[in-house]
């Protein structure tokens, strides 16, 4: 099977991914400092939310905005839900 090429490298899924992870991680540390969590709980909270779909939805482009202001979107959600 031929893998497609890509004349910048950082637009193939694999570095996609690559970037997403970072960007999921450190919201998950401004989660869990927020809340005074540990940040492997404030992954699975991040993992199960709207935010984090919206997240991954390209149409959104929430994916363009700071990890704070993306944490700070997951924080508004779940409280709301309390």
């Amino acid at each position: 099977m031929e893998q497609k090429r890509f004349d910048d490298p950082l637009q193939s899924p694999e570095i996609q991914d690559i970037i997403m992870s970072g960007v999921i991680g450190c919201v998950a540390v401004e989660i869990a400092k927020s809340m005074k969590i540990d940040p492997a709980e404030a992954l699975m909270l991040f993992y199960e939310s709207e935010t984090c779909l919206r997240l991954h939805d390209k149409q959104t482009k929430l994916y363009l905005f700071s990890d704070k202001y993306i944490a700070d979107e997951f924080l508004e959600e779940y409280r709301s839900k309390k």
